[in-house]
């Protein structure tokens, strides 16, 4: 299963670390259940992982390996370094995003998904059809011949007529690694109809950001808006217009209202969701999203133009209705209400987690032992392994001037104008118009909107406001010097990297407050679900410190970078704050002067480095 003769360290010159973590590994291998792997951005710890996965398959410890990503650009890494190695893998992504017909297309996946089960039925789709008639040789040599995962799925279709994703998924059952995103771990329907051969008592599971984790509302829960919810019961009144209780369900759903922040608990029992409903909506979708293949004439490129809101409403009813997860509802930054289901208890992650025969989770910050041991509760063995212990060297540390600014906190407690005021002083007299960006990152939107309002904004502020990160990035890349205003947690703190000549352009990060989980109800029903454990640690620390390191690693992506760091509230102060982000603090100033002497210093220092 494996290519080639010899599994040689793939570079004559590892770096400080790497052979260290490789021999940790495999002395563990056999040992523990989970390995957690604290490596910083630039230890190399995809390729140091991914021969000591080839180690350990050759020695049969597991027979398959799945190793999931975040995001899609995520895989290249994984694809690169495999190659690398010589270990025979197949990549899996969304089967929209592959898909010969919807390269152009806005269908959603539920519609995409409904739409090509009925296609390949009525034997409509010539890809398919190629696809599973050809060779798995033929499959691989594609795949071989392919340096990332775009051009992958590109050849497959162009080169030999074949759908990618099914081609791609028939090959996972010949080779041992299987690259795939995060759906195909944590969303439960998509695992098992994905990879059904892949029993987790035999396989090696490779968690890459595994801090993610932290996240299960985001991680396994999903999302719709209430206009889809209205969409939806047009198509019914158009195909099933005699569904009267159907339709009234999904009216109550469309009429749920909400204020303020964050997120607010409903109740799938408020709406009458039964076993029964979610069997009949499932049949209505399937049905009308027949009625409209037939009326397509053949034309596959209409069928998928044709995005059907039923479908997408139907499965998040499905996911809604199984245990540990309930309704929520969120007012977004855009004044529109969302619904969202989402697990109420680290069951559902810890029941997942212990099926595999074992687990390696990396990250520059992953979760804690503590959170492992005591709020998912796993009943393994775990073993933590920090690669500085081995030497390497962590240039979020090293390259980063820390100060704690002292003067302000977000507390909800001391939240005022003054406190806003403050906040936009500080922005301002540490930006000062320098010529790279300056990324300022909030704990809500609230406090990004109220701090903006006293704040001269200007061509070179850019706040997010759910653009693509291409856009974004596209426009960082074309200014002269800008400000980014961004929320902790989300996409750009953890997703973004703007380079230039191979250095990062991010040379100031500010976190404004200390970012814990906004309060909300679902925040609060996942505490209670902690609370009924033995032991717990403190939920909202965790959940700081994950977004803080990375808000930090945005601006150092490698030894060339270095950045001047404001942790702007006093609660950075807390012995529990500062023993876990493990920074060298260089100043502790209530003093907005101060800060501003302390950054001209460093900006001078700069431009001679």
């Amino acid at each position: 299963m494996i290519m080639g003769n010899s599994l040689d360290f793939p570079y004559k010159m590892p770096r400080i670390g790497q052979l260290d973590l490789v021999k940790a590994i495999l002395n563990l291998s056999e040992k523990v259940h989970i390995i957690d792997i604290s490596a910083p951005t630039g230890f190399g710890k995809t390729i140091s992982v991914l021969y000591s996965v080839a180690k350990i398959i050759e020695r049969g410890i597991a027979d398959r390996v799945l190793y999931v990503v975040k995001t899609r650009n995520e895989l290249d890494p994984v694809i690169r370094e495999s190659k690398n190695i010589g270990i025979n893998f197949t990549v899996i992504y969304s089967g929209r995003r592959m898909c010969p017909y919807t390269l152009d297309k806005t269908i959603s996946n539920e519609s995409f998904w409904i739409v090509c089960s009925i296609l390949r039925i009525r034997g409509r789709c010539q890809y398919y059809t190629r696809a599973i008639r050809s060779s798995i040789a033929n499959i691989k040599s594609v795949v071989d011949s392919s340096d990332d995962h775009f051009t992958i799925a590109r050849n497959l279709f162009k080169k030999i007529g074949v759908c990618p994703y099914f081609s791609l998924l028939a090959l996972s059952e010949h080779v041992p690694l299987t690259i795939a995103t995060y759906p195909y771990l944590f969303k439960e329907h998509i695992r098992l109809s994905a990879l059904p051969h892949m029993n987790p008592a035999r396989t090696l599971l490779i968690i890459d950001e595994a801090h993610n984790i932290i996240n299960i509302g985001s991680l396994m829960g999903e999302s719709i808006g209430i206009s889809v919810i209205t969409a939806s019961i047009e198509e019914i009144l158009k195909y099933h217009s005699n569904e009267k209780e159907i339709i009234n369900i999904l009216r109550r759903l469309a009429m749920i209202k909400v204020s303020g922040k964050g997120f607010k608990y409903v109740g799938k029992g408020s709406i009458g969701l039964e076993k029964w409903v979610t069997e009949k909506i499932s049949l209505i979708a399937s049905d009308i999203a027949m009625r409209v293949i037939l009326n397509t004439e053949n034309s596959t490129d209409r069928v998928m133009n044709r995005d059907l809101k039923i479908v997408y409403t139907s499965k998040f009813l499905e996911i809604l209705s199984q245990k540990h997860y309930d309704l929520f509802a969120l007012m977004t930054f855009n004044n529109e209400i969302e619904l969202h289901t989402m697990p109420v208890s680290f069951d559902l992650l810890k029941k997942l987690i212990e099926q595999f025969k074992l687990i390696i989770m990396m990250s520059g910050t992953p979760p804690s032992k503590e959170f492992l041991s005591d709020i998912l509760d796993v009943q393994m063995n775990v073993a933590f392994i920090d690669v500085e212990e081995f030497g390497a060297s962590n240039y979020i540390r090293e390259n980063s001037y820390v100060v704690i600014f002292a003067g302000a906190s977000t507390s909800y407690k001391v939240r005022d104008e003054y406190m806003y005021k403050t906040y936009a002083k500080l922005i301002s007299d540490i930006y000062g118009g320098r010529k790279w960006v300056t990324m300022v990152v909030y704990p809500s939107y609230e406090v990004m909107q109220n701090v903006l309002k006293h704040l001269i904004t200007s061509d070179n502020s850019i706040i997010d406001r759910g653009e693509p990160l291409s856009v974004i990035k596209n426009v960082l890349l074309s200014k002269d010097g800008a400000i980014l205003h961004t929320v902790a947690g989300g996409r750009l703190t953890e997703g973004i990297e703007i380079t230039k000549n191979g250095e990062s352009m991010i040379k100031c990060v500010i976190i404004i407050g200390t970012p814990y989980p906004q309060p909300d109800d679902y925040i609060e029903m996942i505490l209670r679900d902690t609370r009924n454990r033995e032991y717990r640690i403190d939920y909202y620390t965790e959940v700081a410190i994950v977004r803080t390191l990375q808000a930090l690693g945005r601006a150092i992506r490698s030894e060339k970078d270095h950045a001047l760091t404001i942790l702007a509230d006093k609660r950075y102060r807390s012995p529990s704050i500062i023993g876990r982000l493990k920074l060298n603090i260089k100043k502790v100033t209530a003093s907005i002067d101060e800060i501003k002497s302390v950054a001209n210093q460093f900006y001078n220092q700069l431009q001679f480095m």
